[in-house]
């Protein structure tokens, strides 16, 4: 009888000192600047010393692009001018510069993953629940 007792009181204090990890959860943009991220019911806010966000969820976020072996095509309403015509050209290759500005704004939805201490969460992407 003296071992039940022990290995339940051993059991408690397991679980009272190993408390559950929150692990990946649903979070709320409620603040973009400086960013705010409400988790569990909004009883944690989360703030930007916290947070490490992608690259393309950034406000104004630059990527480089490369475009190779394509058609582009006009017509008279794009093309401009009384005669044009609609008309194409290949065109092997064409670099520059794409802007994101679809970046989060307040109420969107996103997924977090924490470190295991809990302290610093990484915003992975925007969610929508189907």
């Amino acid at each position: 009888m003296m071992e039940d007792w022990a290995t339940e009181l051993a059991k408690d204090d397991i679980k009272n000192t190993n408390p559950s990890r929150i692990g990946n959860i649903v979070g709320s943009v409620i603040n973009i600047n400086p960013l705010k991220i409400s988790i569990l019911d909004g009883n944690i806010i989360l703030q930007k010393e916290h947070l490490y966000i992608c690259n393309s969820l950034r406000n104004d976020y630059i990527r480089q692009f490369t475009l190779q072996n394509f058609t582009g095509t006009t017509n008279s309403v794009n093309d401009g001018g009384d005669n044009a015509s609609s008309h194409s050209h290949n065109i092997n290759s064409l670099e520059g510069e794409i802007k994101f500005t679809d970046t989060l704004k307040i109420d969107d939805k996103v997924l977090l993953v924490s470190t295991v201490n809990e302290q610093t969460w990484f915003i992975i992407d925007k969610i929508t629940k189907l």
